[in-house]
């Protein structure tokens, strides 16, 4: 092979797809393992700069740790060379097999990408997630019923349907109490931040916790039923 990997179009094109920015490197990787019929130290990283191999004869101190004797932890010579230089079918079996490495670490960082782009859009869907009729809530503040609807509605709707964290959830449902308190003080006997902090973590432990339908509020709760319906309800 007269030029480096780097030049050759098929290689080049997998190996840029599946993210390898050192296509010689990885080669040598894969030749430390493919040579060795992965029996080489899969710690040892080959490289350009340094390329770590075992003396023939000297014990290797892994396998002493493991219980081994030394006579099986001598470094022994498999197959010696002889001298002779490798043939083109040689060279050609060993860039096919290269080849197909390539070919599956593609496939393995596709399917990656995949699941991790996949993700990423069920999180936004997720984020995305509203229901009107509490987002109108939101807007408003409330002179009763406001420890009812912090525990049934709001911590479940942002915890488990808008999935936010903890301090975001504590923070929007605190902005909405402060719309609460013009229409009327909050309860100074009432330790609102202990019961939020319960609240949330009672959502974070049962993800299937969602804020009650409105239809449901109607008979749960018909008085509040009325005071969100004048706000537009549903």
């Amino acid at each position: 092979m007269a030029e480096p990997l780097e030049h050759i179009e098929e290689y080049a094109a997998v190996s840029s797809s599946c993210g390898i920015k050192q296509l010689s490197r990885e080669f040598m990787l894969f030749t430390k393992m493919h040579l060795s019929e992965n029996r080489a130290d899969p710690k040892n990283s080959p490289s350009f700069e340094s390329c770590l191999l075992r003396a023939p004869y000297t014990i290797n101190s892994k396998c002493l740790d493991m219980g081994k004797s030394q006579n099986e932890s001598r470094v022994k010579i498999i197959q010696s060379c002889n001298n002779s230089t490798a043939s083109l079918k040689d060279i050609s079996l060993l860039l096919s097999g290269f080849y197909t490495y390539l070919m599956n670490k593609k496939i393995s960082h596709d399917k990656a990408a995949t699941i991790e782009a996949s993700d990423k859009r069920r999180f936004s869907n997720r984020q995305n997630d509203s229901i009107p009729w509490i987002e109108r809530l939101l807007q408003t503040g409330l002179a009763d019923h406001r420890k009812y609807v912090i525990s049934i509605i709001l911590v479940p709707y942002f915890v488990n349907i808008k999935h936010l964290s903890k301090e975001d959830a504590k923070s929007n449902v605190n902005q909405w109490l402060s719309k609460c308190r013009t229409y009327r003080p909050l309860d100074p006997t009432y330790n609102f931040d202990s019961q939020l902090n319960y609240c949330i973590n009672r959502c974070e432990i049962n993800r299937r916790l969602k804020p009650i339908r409105f239809d449901r509020l109607l008979e749960r709760n018909p008085k509040l039923h009325k005071i969100i319906e004048g706000t537009g309800g549903p």
